[in-house]
This record gives structure tokens, sequence and C-alpha cells, in this order.
């Protein structure tokens, strides 16, 4: 299949142009989203963070569950943004259990202090705090098993 110039191949489907960095599906309750857009951010500002978002950009439209299910598929970890109310969010419970399902690791990461986190993350991640060198590390990790 050739390259087009829009970065997809000829099925539409995204091509990584670095395959040595990781691809991360970043999942979170839209209230948190002003802080996993800062920690996504993060890999701009800082050379501590390196990874590929290919987490959704429009969660409204229909058919997102099928976009989040082809993503985590081929992501090499599923970060899940821990805020105050994500243990009620259905969404958030359904992509980690899509990610357990593909046997993609889960690393769920602290928004802030005091969060209580979902038993879904708890049972089948690895729960950390908000620190660009352990979130990396993380990353790394799941990236290497898969080559």
């Amino acid at each position: 299949m050739g390259k087009n110039t829009l970065g997809r191949n000829k099925c539409g489907r995204h091509l990584n142009p670095n395959p040595s960095r990781a691809r991360v599906f970043f999942s979170s309750r839209n209230c948190d989203a002003g802080q996993v857009g800062f920690l996504k951010s993060q890999r701009r500002t800082t050379k501590s963070l390196d990874f590929i978002d290919y987490g959704i950009k429009n969660p409204y439209l229909l058919g997102w569950k099928n976009s989040a299910k082809y993503r985590i598929r081929n992501s090499d970890a599923v970060v899940v943004g821990i805020g105050k109310t994500t243990y009620k969010s259905k969404s958030v419970n359904w992509e980690v259990k899509t990610a357990k399902k593909f046997n993609k690791p889960i690393i769920g990461v602290k928004l802030s202090k005091g969060v209580k986190v979902p038993d879904t993350i708890r049972k089948n991640g690895k729960i950390i705090n908000w620190e660009c060198n352990t979130i990396q590390r993380e990353i790394d990790k799941s990236k290497n098993k898969r080559t």
C-alpha cells in the first residue's frame, strides 16, 4: 500500500511515522479534559515524555466505540486520567475493559490527590501519580513488551 500526503495508507488508516515511539490511547472523562490535555501537552514542553497520542479527538461522534476499539487494539498502552468522578464513567470503564480484552497495559494516572480509583483500573492496571518520568517509564515498559 502506498502512502498519501495525509499520513494515511490507501485504506484511510493512520500510519505511524516513527515506530520507535509508543502509541498511547488516552481515556478520561470529558470534565477532566483540561488536565489530561495539559498532561499530553507536557510532551512538547519537556523531554521526559515522548509518545504518539492515539486517543479519540472527538468523543461525541456516533460510533465512537468502534473508533476506540480500533485505536486501543493498535496502541501500545492505554493511559487513563483518573479524576474525581472517573469512577462513575461508563465510557472509561468500557475503554479499560476493551484494553484488557486486547491485553494492553493499562496505566492509571491520578490527576490529583485523593481520587477514587475505579475498580476496573485497580484490578487490571498500574496506578501511578502524575510524574512525567514515571509515566514515560511505564509507557516504555509497555512498548518494549510489544517489540
